[in-house]
């Protein structure tokens, strides 16, 4: 979700910027599969059982093109 902290190994951490216009959680756009990070990172592996406007949502350990993880999330939410 948008907020959410991700490991980036060429830029330390840095934030989920974009996300979903029409699910939120905890009040904040649910992140998917070519969201971005405040370092230009997309987003390239998520859930593929769940998804918002079609797009597989992303949860803590998924990944980025910059070899970066997502290692905080929603706590009110857990997706498998």
């Amino acid at each position: 979700m948008v907020g959410s902290q991700v490991i980036c190994p060429f830029h330390g951490t840095t934030v989920i910027v974009t996300g979903s216009s029409s699910l939120r959680l905890e009040g904040q756009p649910v992140a998917t599969i070519g969201d971005k990070t405040s370092c230009g990172a997309t987003i390239i592996s998520s859930s593929p059982q769940t998804s918002s406007c079609g797009l597989p949502i992303a949860r803590i350990g998924d990944r980025t093109n910059h070899c970066g993880i997502i290692i905080t999330g929603a706590s009110s939410c857990i997706l498998l």
